[in-house]
């Protein structure tokens, strides 16, 4: 008998309405000047002011992912959910974004704006367990690559795809080889009662 514990549950669904939120990030890019965190090279936006982020988070856009999340967790209160940040990130080609997790928020998304090319810069969630990953259980000669045998999760990133995961997650994007300027929404949240 197997029992699961402890599950890192990674939602998503697909926000068909990008139209507005690639218009706010045009304006934003227009005036502001890009900030170093996670990313090395590309564009990161300020975070987005409130006036932004209402122009772009319509309750249409996360009705589905916020209500699917609420059902995995078997929260049965009312419960008011916050963005606690939001920017945009534009990767060029050779761009790509270091390891690294968000903290004060409860989850972490990432919504993808303009996707020309999916063939690189893939979002990469790693193993929760850092300790497991050091005792070398993950290099061990393996038939196929599944949830109980990963150091890793991939996603390949598509237009309109919203992925949200736990905000202590350690995630990384690979370097970007694509052509064309790639652009996406990241963006914390957590849930209040």
């Amino acid at each position: 008998m197997i029992s699961d514990i402890f599950k890192t549950p990674i939602l998503n669904t697909k926000v068909s309405n990008v139209e507005t939120a690639l218009k706010v990030y045009e304006e934003i890019r227009a005036n502001n000047k890009s900030r170093s965190v996670s990313n090395r090279g590309g564009y990161q936006s300020p975070l987005l002011l409130r006036e932004e982020r209402e122009k772009i988070f319509t309750a249409d856009v996360m009705k589905e992912i916020l209500e699917e999340a609420m059902s995995l967790y078997g929260w049965t209160k009312p419960l008011n959910f916050n963005i606690d940040g939001a920017w945009f990130n534009a990767n060029e080609n050779g761009d790509y974004n270091i390891s690294h997790r968000h903290s004060k928020c409860h989850f972490s998304f990432v919504w993808y704006l303009k996707v020309p090319d999916s063939s690189s810069g893939q979002l990469i969630l790693e193993h929760p367990d850092s300790a497991l990953i050091m005792t070398g259980l993950f290099d061990l000669e393996r038939k196929n690559k599944n949830h109980y045998n990963s150091e890793l999760m991939q996603i390949t990133p598509s237009e309109g795809l919203m992925v949200m995961f736990p905000a202590s997650l350690k995630h990384r994007v690979e370097r970007y080889e694509g052509q064309a300027t790639r652009v996406s929404l990241a963006f914390n949240g957590s849930f209040k009662q």
